[in-house]
């Protein structure tokens, strides 16, 4: 494992995407949401995506210089075609709007069509809980649920995140999919030979089966039974419906592979506009308190991260896989940046 320094790591996911094709303001803003991301530290879903993302940049598979386009607009609601551009870049700017409405109207509801993936919707719900608001974010995946009495992979595992400040040094943030797993941890057990609890999946004759590998070449089971499928629907109505971007199995001509058939949706709430920010923040953490008074042992949403946050904070620095590491240099090599760690 190789250390880095946070804010090494951010000047180098800066200059790595200015020299791919991506303006200086943007660079700073994806930037930001691969530094919060890795922060969580779990090597996933953070900067291990990084040399992915390179690589579609320089394949031409993604857009690094995307250009948003307003399509359509109502009050406090706005929809927006992402250009086949990055993922992060897209959410949070759907963020920023969403929050920017919000700050007038009291509620803002932004989406965004021809996206691509977004590493995880934590950073962008923490973005817009430290702005005051609380916030959903909705993303629209390639199929890979069905109902628990299905036969085919029928919907997307709708990755969501919230967020809510308290007076705790943390907010209330939750970042998860409708899937028992999400598609790297599925790798992860298949990598490792791990068997998984028979209700996570089926295989492609539809028979359940605890061997990760089989749930990849058939289908997941959403959390919840029918009320996950149910949700991911709803999911799949805020995001590719509403976004006016690919819905369920439909393509997008022109693009490889599941490239710029991504679409997110960001819902944000004004927390100070029906009570004073102190009062929510107060009202927050009663919340929390009351429920840890009736389990002390209960694990609060977003306690982990910041745990997690703190302990790389006061170290100063992200400890990487070597191999990571050994990529992300190459890339910068050939694109004329100054390597990651030397």
């Amino acid at each position: 494992m190789r250390k880095v320094q946070i804010e090494k790591l951010r000047s180098f996911v800066q200059a790595i995407h200015v020299a791919s094709g991506m303006n200086q303001e943007h660079a700073d803003i994806v930037a930001d949401v691969f530094v919060r991301a890795s922060l969580r530290d779990v090597a996933h879903h953070d900067i291990y995506d990084l040399p992915g993302r390179l690589e579609a940049y320089k394949s031409g598979d993604m857009n690094a210089n995307a250009n948003f386009q307003q399509l359509s607009k109502y009050e406090a609601m706005e929809r927006y075609d992402g250009d086949n551009g990055s993922g992060e870049l897209a959410c949070a700017f759907i963020m920023d709007r969403a929050t920017s409405m919000a700050e007038q109207y009291g509620m803002g509801f932004c989406t965004i069509r021809n996206s691509n993936h977004y590493l995880a919707a934590g950073p962008y719900n923490e973005m817009a809980a430290e702005k005051g608001f609380v916030n959903i974010l909705y993303t629209r995946t390639p199929p890979s649920l069905s109902n628990p009495e299905g036969t085919a992979k029928v919907v997307g595992t709708c990755p969501m995140g919230f967020a809510a400040e308290t007076n705790r040094e943390y907010p209330v943030l939750l970042d998860v999919c409708l899937a028992y797993l999400a598609n790297s941890a599925i790798n992860e057990k298949v990598a490792n030979n791990q068997s998984v609890p028979s209700h996570y999946g089926k295989d492609k004759h539809s028979n359940p089966t605890t061997d990760p590998a089989a749930i990849k070449e058939g289908f997941r089971l959403p959390i919840g039974g029918h009320k996950g499928f149910g949700l991911a629907i709803l999911c799949e109505i805020l995001t590719g419906v509403f976004s006016g971007g690919q819905i369920i199995d439909e393509a997008n001509p022109g693009k490889k592979g599941t490239y710029g058939i991504f679409s997110h949706t960001a819902i944000a709430f004004k927390a100070d506009g029906l009570m004073s920010m102190e009062e929510f923040k107060n009202r927050t953490t009663e919340m929390l308190d009351r429920m840890e008074n009736r389990d002390p042992n209960l694990h609060i949403p977003g306690s982990g991260l910041y745990k997690s946050k703190r302990k790389i904070e006061v170290e100063n620095g992200i400890h990487l896989d070597e191999k990571l590491v050994e990529k992300l240099n190459q890339r910068a090599q050939e694109l004329g940046v100054h390597a990651l760690i030397d």
